[in-house]
């Protein structure tokens, strides 16, 4: 009579033990469990075979150990674009065991999910499972896109440029240029000034919305007399570009009106002098003497 038995115990099943005649052949079988390989057979600690299944002769009483070893899996993590984050939890696990790997984006970056050979597990950056084999998973992470809105203001102040989709940490310029008659002023963010740039440049961390403020132009409209007690001019003052401008010439007695002149050229015969205002404008009302005439 003989034996069989396992070791350990839950490694496998064995099958053939039992009493035989003298002489008789047998034949034993060890199969293994999930997760464990068949090792050896054993008899008083030494080994008598390495094939799972064992035949021989019986001349004696017989004690048969089939001896299992439990399977080792290797679970292997790494992060998709190298930069894009961190990744844990890889190792070497026994089968069966749980294994938790996790991923954390970097700076800029957004965790999209767990692949393997380029499937889809999991969109958890914390993925549980149970090991049953050799794993390769790939935690893959995205760069973070931020939006940059611009704006003028006013609206017919200016146009603006350089608006749009931009990665984390990308470098970004916008433009602001001024219409005819308007001055840029600033760009500002939430109402706080950020640049007295037209042109601004910075790296994108989050969205923003940015204002070009435009300011119009004013200009002084001077008027003079010559002689200076001749008369009188109304329509001085600041005035808007584009604005009409009316400049009226009041004469004294005894003098009559002549022409407006700038920087010695003359640029009018009457006396009431209308123009739109496109710069600052220095202007002489001339007189002739009439007493006497």
């Amino acid at each position: 009579r003989f034996s069989v038995s396992a070791n350990p115990t839950n490694g496998g099943t064995v099958a053939g033990g039992g009493t035989f005649n003298h002489g008789q052949s047998c034949t034993v079988t060890a199969t293994a469990n999930n997760g464990y390989t068949f090792t050896n057979w054993t008899e008083n600690g030494n080994v008598v075979s390495t094939n799972a299944s064992y035949n021989f002769t019986v001349t004696a009483n017989r004690t048969l150990v089939a001896h299992f070893t439990q399977q080792n899996y290797t679970v292997n993590v790494s992060a998709n674009p190298a930069d894009g984050g961190t990744v844990s939890g890889g190792g070497t696990f026994n089968y069966g065991q749980s294994c938790s790997v996790s991923a954390t984006p970097a700076t800029g970056y957004t965790f999209l999910r767990w692949t393997e050979n380029g499937t889809q597990i999991s969109t958890n950056p914390s993925y549980t499972f149970n090991v049953t084999g050799n794993r390769t998973l790939v935690a893959q992470f995205q760069l973070q896109g931020f939006a940059i809105t611009v704006s003028a203001n006013p609206a017919d102040g200016g146009t603006v440029s350089g608006g749009g989709s931009y990665n984390y940490g990308q470098d970004c310029t916008v433009s602001a240029t001024a219409n005819e008659g308007y001055s840029f002023i600033n760009w500002t963010e939430n109402g706080n000034e950020v640049s007295t740039n037209p042109s601004y440049t910075f790296n994108v961390r989050g969205d923003r919305t940015l204002v070009a403020n435009f300011e119009r132009q004013s200009f002084e409209v001077k008027a003079s007399l010559d002689p200076a007690d001749a008369g009188y001019v109304t329509g001085e003052g600041t005035y808007y570009y584009g604005d009409e401008v009316t400049l009226t010439v009041v004469c004294n007695e005894d003098f009559a009106f002549l022409n407006w002149t700038e920087d010695g050229e003359v640029v009018s015969e009457d006396p009431i002098y209308v123009f739109n205002i496109t710069r600052t404008r220095n202007l002489v009302a001339h007189f002739m003497n009439t007493e006497g005439i």
